[in-house]
Parts: C-alpha cells; structure tokens; sequence
C-alpha cells in the first residue's frame, strides 16, 4: 500500500508531462492547417462571391413571386373581413329600426313623419370601417341614404329579389354601391349596410399592403418587399403603407440629386413591370439606416389587376458582410474540429492513466456499494445489519446510521403531528382528528395482522389524509353555515390535493394511494374517482372506516359526538368494507379516543366560532355588512309589521373611473363612498347600518313612523344622502396623498350617486319587491336618461 501511495504520484506527473508535450504538437499543426485554409478561401474569394451573388437572387426572386401569389389570397380574405363587418353592422342596425319602431308606434301624434324617414335620419348618423361604411333603407329597389334626392341609387338588375336580405348592387348610372341587406316588415323595405365600390376597393388594398407592412417588420431591414403603381405613387415602403396618398416615389428625395436617381429607377421598375415573368435591376439606392447610397440589385415583377408593381432587392454590401460572415464560420468549424481532436487526446491520457487509476476504481466500486446500502436504508429507514461489515470503520458507520435511523422515525412522527396540528388548529372542531384517524387506522392494521412496516405506513397516512384540505379557501372550509353544491364539490378535491403532496415526497410515495382514496365507497358512490370496492386498495379501506369513525365519535358546530355503539350502527349502514368493519367492530369501544384528551375548551371553541360567523357577515373591502345580514334585518321588520323603507344607493361612474384611471381608483371611490354613507347613516335618526349590495351600490333601513308623511320624509333624505355624499366622498379624495391633484380633479368631476327607495308595506310586502322595487326605478330612470339623451 505504501509503494502504491508513492507510485501512483510518480506515473501520473509523467503522464501530465507527456500529455502537455502532445497537447503543444497538435495545437502547432492546427494553427499551421488553419492558416493554409484560409489562404485557399481568399484566393476562391471571386467564384465564392459570384455564387453567392446568384444565391441572393434566388432568394428574392422567389419571394416576391410568393408575394404576388400571395395578393389574392390576402384580397379574398380582406373582401370577407369587410363582408362580415357589413353584415355585423346591418344587424345592428336592424335591430336600432326595430327599437325606433317601438318609439314611434308609442308616440300618439298628429302628422307623424313617415317611419322610414325617421329611422333613415337615425341611421345616417351611425358609420363604420373607419367612417366608409354608411347605413340606407331599400324600399321599391331604391337605396336612400342621404338628405338630397342625388343620394338615391337603385338596384342594377331590377329582377333581383331580395327576399330575407344578402348582398346586393345598385348604382345612379355613375358609381356603385355594395349593399348588406335585412328586411325591416314594419315598413316592408330593407335595412342596408352599404359601401362605395370604390371604398371597397380601396380598404381591401390597403389591407393588403399592410399584412405585407407587417412581414416586413420581421424581416431583414434591408431587404424588404416594395410597392408602387404604374403611375408611380408608393405603395408600400420599409413597414410604412401610403396607398392613397397619391405620393411619387422622387416625391420622397431629400435632394435634386436623390429625386433624378429614383425617377430613373421608377423607369426600370415600369420597364420590368411590363416583362411577362419580371426582371432583375440595377441601382443606386440609399440603406434604409446609414442612408449611404449603396449599389442595389432587386427582382421587379408585377400586379396587373391593381396595377402595382412588387419589388425585394439586396445590397452588394450585405454580400460582403456575408462573405465575413462566412470566414468566421470556417473558423469555427476548424474549431471544432481542434476540439474534437482534443477530445481525442484527452481519450489518449485517459488510457494513459488507465493502469494507475485501476486499483483506485476498483476499491472506488466497493466503496460505492456499501455507501449505496447506506443510503437506501437510510432512505427507506430500514436498519443495517452491522455483522455485514467486517472493517470497524464500516462497522460503526452502520451503527451510527441505525442510531439515526431511530431518531428520525421519531423526529419524522413529531414533526408530522406538528404540522398537521398546526393545520388543524384553524378549526377548532377538527383540531386532534388526523391523530386519531393515524391512531385507529394502525391499531385496525394491527388487528387484521398487517406487518408493524404497514403499520407504521398508515399511521402515517392518517396524519397526512386530509393536508390537502390547506389547498381548500378558508371561506369554504371554514363556513359556518350548510355548504352549497359547488362548495361540496371544491371540497371534494382535498383528497386529490392531498394526493399531490405526499407523492411528491420520496418516502411518503407508499401512503399517496390510501391518502387519495380514503373517501372512496363501495358502491362506487365516494370520491374523487368513484371506485368500487375490488378497486379500492386494504389501506385506504382501513383509512376510510378510521376517518368515519373518528368524525362521528367527535363533536362537530352541527351536532354532538355521537356513542360507540350509535357510531358503529351508522357505519354498518355506510357503503365501508363490512369484513374489516366485522373484525374490528368489538374493538373500537376500548379503542375510542374521548375528545376531552385533546387540549382546548368549549369556551374558546365558542369564541372562535363568534369571531367567525361574523368575519363572513362582513364585505372585506369596505367593512359594511353583507347584503345577507340587511336581508334578515328587513324580514324581522316586516315580521313585526314595521313602515319602513329602503334605501338603494348606488355609485355613478364607477365603471368610467375604473377604465380611465384604474381599478384601484374604482376600489377608493367604493371605500370611500362607504365611509360617507356610514357617517351620514350614524347621524340620521332612524336609519340602520347600511350594507353592501352589490359592486357599486349600497342598501340601508330608514324607519318610519305611521303618522308621518313618508314621502315628504323619504325624499328629505334622498337630497340630503346626495348632498353629504358628494361633498365627503370628495373631501376624502381630497386628503389621499397617494393621488396626484391633476387625477384628483378629473376622479372628482365623475362622482355622483343615484338614491332611490320603496316603502314597506305602502309599495311591497316583502323584502325581494323591496329590493327588487328599487333596481326596477334604477333600471326606468337610466331608461328616460337614454330617451332625453336620444332625442337631444
């Protein structure tokens, strides 16, 4: 062993040398072969340009021939966007005449204006696709759509029909116009959602270019697709889209100089225009960046339904950069190939060292078995078995590992009964159960002689059965009342979410299965997957009668604990496995758990409980109570035949202020207006505490006595609300430091609020019309709103 310590040094500081030496020969007949090769790619520097000038042509070619291939594709889907939109817009339309309809009808005057007059005048105002679109009326095949008699257009082929409504021609003998037609029966004529022909043509060309606009943006900025007409406006240049500007391409130079060179380059474009499979140009054009003039070469090819002519081209710069480009390349790829040689070197010092590291690896792979054993029963808690290890060093390594083992199971119990006594300790009534549930589930293992590792498992798996319950929000857990069915069926995930914690555990896999299906049945009426008995594995079997055990023989905020015996027959009822419940039925009396072990009082219990129902009466954001608790309130007045009205205030604006200064501002105006209503409902004689009703609206009480005049009273306090909240709400915008005075003033400028009231039992007898009475004026007075509105 010592010559081999004093061997090993030796050998390997020759192999270093050896290595180092071979390392510098190879690196010097790289950098020799690196420079030959480089040499070779200047002197093939012509041809090399020459191919890659005709690759670049290619290139350009093909894509502006994909482009003009492209165009009808793009015209026909623009054509059926704008179709679309024409139709959209008429129904729209149609259904505006049909409200206009109901107006007029309702309106009972002498000398009425014809009704196609009075919904023409309505629509002429509505316009759309950026103001082209416009709306008419058909009647006897005529379109009217303007104030003069010149606007009158009429169908093109007078058979046609129009039947339902569709699509339809008609001109004046000098312009056409498409139409999107409905038939509107009160006046037996159509409604139309029309186009200028030519407008037509126009919003499809325009979009058009710009689809090709945007495949410029991510393309090469020097190499981009180009449009012109054969009259030489722009098109289309870089990403910027100038249909219809009617600007010329020399309109564009900065100089006299710039506008000579691109009107001869318009010269050549038109030329290639007009070549049946386009052509190639030469020119001088400035880089889109540097403005530098540069020599250009671009393929021209044309449009000739439009009339436009599409170009792509490249600059013989960018050919140069490439050619750069591809020097670097060749310098990595000999870098590769040095690194690959290297590699091989390093395989060469491997074998090497082969002989001198021999010995070290093969006591390596010793070493590593027995560290291997180490770890997987320390992983899977199993003792070693010290007599396996004859050196002492080993020997005592293992004995340490079992004396750690030991602890850990104990630490591992304590840490898990913490935790989930902490995760209890949210609810008092459950606070104990998953030490329980692990206590009963491995005395029923026991009893059915399952192995003391089984055993220990499920205990295990009871403490950890119901974690997943930390996923579940605490207003469903913890609601004091009957839970909805939607809030049954969230509970119902906690054993899946229990499942995904402990399976994502090493050593807690084995218990993942029992834990997820604890409250399976076998009838197959359990959840979450609904097993049936031959489906559902001994351990969750024994985990499920344990929890059902447990949970009937504690007390709960709806009942009492139940007995043994009452317990057992409930269980006997129950889909649970009758053969376990059989085996272990004499048993459960001794094994009963009584709750008063568990450390709390009913006191506290009682106390929590107070806090808690009262936490869920309470709106988190503005401290009012629930419209929950203003319901029962307004049932036990009318119960005791109390005149009494309701308030229904509600926030004007509230949408405006949350979409043009944020929701946060929208949440202050809530909280604010809130603050004021309960300082103005604290002074006001009669009035109760008022309570949140909705997002932005607020409900409260204002008692009244029978021998006043409840109108004159109600309407006294409907000012007066109107008044005090306008001024408070505003003074606390006032004093928030964390708004700025100009957000101030336009916050203040749409506050406002809406007060309305019914009166029991003058108007309604319970407390649904109560309430229901006070959104339906809401609903009539923003109803006469939009009618003055309308007419103005």
């Amino acid at each position: 062993m010592v010559k081999l310590k004093r061997a090993l040094p030796i050998s390997f500081l020759l192999s270093i040398g050896l290595f180092i030496l071979t390392v510098a020969v190879v690196s010097a007949f790289f950098v020799i072969l690196l420079k030959a090769n480089t040499d070779t790619f200047n002197k093939n520097l012509s041809s090399i340009k020459t191919e890659y000038l005709e690759l670049l042509k290619r290139n350009i070619k093909s894509d502006v021939i994909e482009t003009q291939k492209y165009i009808p594709y793009l015209s026909q889907k623009s054509r059926s966007q704008i179709e679309e939109t024409m139709k959209l817009n008429c129904e729209k339309a149609l259904s505006l005449s049909y409200i206009v309809y109901s107006s007029y009808k309702a309106i009972n005057i002498k000398n009425k204006k014809p009704l196609n007059d009075i919904i023409l005048q309505t629509l002429q105002q509505i316009t759309f696709l950026d103001g082209f679109g416009f709306h008419g009326i058909i009647s006897n095949g005529h379109l009217r759509f303007g104030r003069d008699a010149k606007d009158e257009f009429y169908l093109i082929k007078p058979s046609d029909t129009l039947s339902n409504g569709g699509f339809v021609k008609l001109t004046n003998g000098s312009s056409n116009i498409i139409c999107y037609t409905k038939r509107f029966s009160p006046s037996n004529s159509y409604i139309a959602s029309c186009l200028f022909e030519n407008d037509l043509e126009y919003l499809i060309k325009t979009r058009v270019a710009e689809s090709l606009a945007n495949r410029n943006i991510s393309s090469n900025k020097n190499r981009y697709i180009f449009i012109n007409d054969t009259s030489g406006n722009v098109v289309l240049i870089y990403n910027s889209v100038m249909l219809g500007k009617n600007i010329k391409l020399w309109e564009l130079a900065k100089n006299k100089k710039e506008e000579q060179l691109m009107r001869n380059v318009f010269k050549k474009e038109l030329k290639a225009y007009h070549s049946s499979n386009g052509e190639y140009i030469n020119y001088m054009w400035h880089e889109p960046k540097s403005r530098k003039p540069s020599q250009k070469i671009s393929f021209i090819i044309g449009y000739k339904p439009w009339r436009w002519i599409i170009g792509e081209g490249f600059y013989e710069d960018e050919m140069e950069s490439a050619l750069l480009s591809t020097r670097e390349n060749l310098k990595k790829t000999f870098a590769a190939i040095v690194k690959k040689y290297y590699l091989y070197l390093f395989a060469f010092f491997g074998l090497m060292l082969l002989f001198t590291s021999a010995l070290f690896i093969l006591i390596n792979k010793k070493l590593n078995r027995v560290f291997k054993n180490f770890e997987i029963a320390f992983r899977k808690q199993k003792k070693l078995n010290e007599e396996n290890y004859p050196i002492l060093e080993l020997k005592n390594i293992a004995k340490y590992i079992n004396n750690s083992i030991e602890k850990f199971k104990e630490y591992e119990n304590e840490f898990l009964e913490a935790l989930i006594y902490a995760m209890e300790s949210k609810d008092p009534y459950t606070k104990g159960h998953s030490q329980r549930v692990a206590r009963y589930a491995s005395l029923i293992a026991a009893k059915l002689n399952l192995n003391e590792e089984e055993q220990e498992e499920l205990y295990k798996a009871g403490l950890l059965h119901d974690i997943g319950k930390i996923g579940i929000p605490d207003n469903i857990l913890l609601k004091p009342g009957k839970l909805t069915p939607n809030e049954y069926r969230i509970i119902q995930y906690h054993p899946i979410f229990s499942y995904e914690i402990v399976s994502k555990i090493e050593q807690f896999k084995p218990l993942a299965e029992a834990v997820r299906h604890h409250h399976e049945r076998c009838d197959g009426s359990g959840y979450p997957d609904g097993l049936t008995c031959e489906q559902i594995s001994l351990k969750a079997k024994i985990l499920a009668i344990a929890d059902v055990f447990d949970a009937l023989t504690s007390k709960r905020r709806y009942r009492d604990r139940l007995s043994v015996q009452d317990a057992i027959a409930i269980m006997k009822k129950e889909p649970l496995d009758k053969n376990i419940l059989s085996a272990v039925e004499d048993e459960l009396s001794s094994w009963c758990i009584e709750e008063s072990d568990v450390e709390y009082k009913m006191e506290i219990i009682e106390e929590v409980e107070k806090i808690r129902e009262e936490l869920f009466d309470i709106d988190y954001m503005t401290g009012l109570k629930r419209r929950k608790v203003f319901i029962e309130e307004t049932n036990s007045l009318i119960k005791k035949k109390k005149t009494f009205a309701v308030f229904f205030v509600d926030i004007k604006n509230l949408s405006i202020v949350n979409h043009r200064f944020s929701t946060a501002m929208g949440d202050k105006l809530i909280l604010y207006s809130a603050i004021a209503l309960s300082e103005f409902t604290k002074k006001c004689s009669g009035c109760s505490e008022p309570s949140r009703a909705y997002n932005d609206a607020f409900l409260f009480i204002l008692n009244l006595n029978e021998k006043e005049d409840c109108t004159e009273r109600c309407q006294s306090i409907t000012k007066s609300i109107k008044a005090f909240l306008l001024k408070r709400v505003k003074e606390l915008f006032e004093r928030d430091e964390e708004i700025d005075n100009k957000t101030k003033n336009l916050i203040k400028s749409h506050i406002g609020f809406h007060v309305f009231y019914t009166v029991h039992p003058d108007e309604f007898k319970n407390t649904e019309d109560l309430i229901y009475g006070c959104m339906r004026k809401k609903q009539m007075a923003k109803k006469l709103n939009r009618q003055e509105a309308h007419s103005l």
